[in-house]
């Protein structure tokens, strides 16, 4: 336990009280008055003339700090998680479990909440470039431009890309979400060469065993939002500020950014002002294209699997239906031009060598023969 000398000098105690306080005598609109004379008379303590009072500047108001509500974080947690896992489904396959296997983990994202952690996870990616977040608290400095800013960020999200520094940032966004994007779909393209190669198996030309079963699995599992870890959303918050170990690509100027990056990009500027409430972060997390595309992407994987009887039609589902069509909508989502819109693709048994096809491609009955 830690102990003081005693203090028995009433003149040191008021000289400490002077060192501490303000003297009337100096006060002054921006600063805190002490205790004159008198009052020091009355405590029985009298100010040495020795003593020089101090003024103690009043601190100005602190700079708002960077702030994702928890619900964004773990949006983009689970948004990560998924793609994490999913670029890293092997090509490997040894038997009809391994394939189930797979292709349980390759179903397993809900195309909305999938929506909303590219958005989310574009924020976090625009926060770390400095540049725009100087940019944003330059404007949030006056209290009437910063008001207007709030309102027409909520309003308009692409008016985040006006700010200073909304290029770069961007940029770095894209270029986020599209390395995560290609990274899925080249996987996408090794799984399905794997439903030609198989082939020459016995075992994968066995019919699926409880075909209706994992049918219903796959529509079960895409239905179920994913939670990502801890450590995950700790790194993620700790990119919000710019700081932490999380590799965000800088990525090329973006002059004209794809709907989620922009929601992204005004999440993040609310997010510096300190006004990223769930309530504006819920209605800039949603975006129609990303999110259309997601849900044809899991309608084309049902129809798959609802008619795939051997198992290398179910890798073939994989690769393309999971894999490869999901990869191409986040590069979509990230790319300057949006991606076509696909008709459902329908499954039939693979017989040729599988060549790489560029994103966006169909594949159909007649390309498959």
């Amino acid at each position: 336990m830690l102990t003081f000398p005693r203090l028995r000098s009433a003149a040191f105690l008021a000289s400490l009280a002077s060192l501490c306080l303000l003297h009337t005598a100096h006060a002054s609109t921006d600063t805190v008055q002490g205790p004159g004379p008198e009052e020091l008379a009355s405590l029985g303590l009298t100010a040495p003339e020795s003593v020089v009072p101090m003024a103690l500047p009043v601190t100005a108001a602190p700079t708002p700090t960077v702030g994702l509500p928890r619900e964004v974080l773990e949006a983009a947690g689970a948004y990560r998680l998924y793609m994490r896992q999913a670029a890293a489904v092997s090509a490997s396959f040894a038997d009809g479990p391994a394939i189930a296997g797979a292709l349980e983990l390759g179903a397993a994202y809900e195309p909305k909440q999938m929506t909303r952690g590219a958005v989310a996870f574009a924020a976090v990616a625009a926060l770390h470039e400095r540049r725009f977040v100087e940019g944003v608290r330059a404007v949030g400095a006056d209290p009437a431009r910063r008001a207007a800013l709030v309102a027409r960020l909520t309003g308009a999200p692409h008016s985040a890309g006006e700010l200073a520094g909304a290029d770069a940032a961007a940029g770095r966004a894209a270029a986020a979400l599209g390395e995560e994007g290609a990274r899925v779909r080249a996987a996408g393209q090794r799984v399905k060469q794997a439903a030609y190669d198989v082939q020459k198996q016995a075992w994968a030309k066995n019919e699926v065993s409880a075909r209706v079963e994992r049918l219903a699995l796959a529509k079960s599992l895409s239905a179920q939002p994913l939670s990502a870890p801890a450590t995950d959303l700790a790194e993620l918050q700790l990119a919000s500020l710019g700081a932490g170990r999380l590799s965000l690509p800088e990525g090329a100027p973006e002059p004209s950014a794809r709907p989620v990056v922009a929601r992204g990009l005004a999440l993040a500027a609310l997010a510096v002002l300190g006004e990223a409430d769930l309530a504006k972060a819920d209605r800039l997390m949603e975006e129609a294209g990303c999110g259309s595309c997601l849900r044809m992407s899991k309608l084309n994987l049902f129809q798959c699997l609802a008619v795939a009887k051997p198992w290398y039609e179910d890798v073939f589902c994989l690769g393309q239906h999971v894999l490869i069509d999901t990869g191409d909508c986040i590069q979509a989502a990230a790319a300057k031009q949006p991606a076509p819109s696909l008709p459902a693709a329908v499954l039939a048994a693979p017989s040729r060598p599988y060549k790489a096809e560029p994103a966006g491609a169909l594949t159909t009955v007649a390309a498959l023969h």
